[in-house]
């Protein structure tokens, strides 16, 4: 999944307070990396993004709970091909689910009919901009995995002359799963 960038070259490089060019490219390098890394993680796309020919089956229920949110428009909604009055239904942005309304009156709820994949839906979904908090964990992860260039990550107890030594065993900074776990999409079977 190619991700949206979810941090900035100059975001990285004022929280680590780096002011010369010298690393600029190995940092722009971490950027994108970190950003697919977060979004494959997250199984989504953050900033806004078209989707076209979501197919869905449907169960009989008013609620369809489409694959990306918060949903920003919906285009189109077809039942086994055929485009269906955007008053049938009605999206609730935040959740990413479409209630399916009685066409005769928009108040009442209705069911989405019973079949395997009969229900496309073309939609936009996602955020205009990447939420501040999401931000700060991709800069965060990106100031983490430049400092541990070269480093040994993963090793755990390694001896060192009668001693010992502990490594972060870990592949993401501290705090920025929690973050990621907050825009993290279900697993779709």
């Amino acid at each position: 999944m190619a991700a949206s960038l979810l941090t900035t070259l100059a975001d990285v490089k004022t929280f680590e307070g780096i002011t010369g060019a010298g690393d600029d490219a190995l940092l722009t390098t971490l950027v994108a990396g970190v950003s697919d890394r977060m979004g494959d993680w997250m199984r989504r796309e953050i900033l806004s993004t078209a989707y076209t020919v979501e197919v869905h089956d449907a169960r009989g229920f008013p609620a369809l709970v489409l694959r990306h949110r918060p949903i920003v428009s919906v285009e189109e909604v077809r039942i086994e091909g055929v485009a269906i009055a955007a008053a049938t239904y009605q999206a609730d942005a935040a959740s990413g689910i479409l209630y399916r309304r009685a066409a005769s009156d928009p108040y009442s709820e209705d069911v989405w009919p019973w079949g395997s994949r009969t229900i496309e839906v073309d939609y936009t979904a996602g955020f205009a901009t990447v939420p501040a908090s999401l931000g700060l964990a991709a800069t965060k992860q990106v100031a983490f995995e430049f400092a541990m260039r070269g480093h040994r990550i993963r090793d755990r107890g390694t001896v060192l002359e009668g001693g010992s030594a502990q490594y972060l065993t870990g592949p993401w900074a501290p705090g920025v799963l929690d973050v990621m776990q907050r825009y993290r999409l279900p697993s779709i079977l």
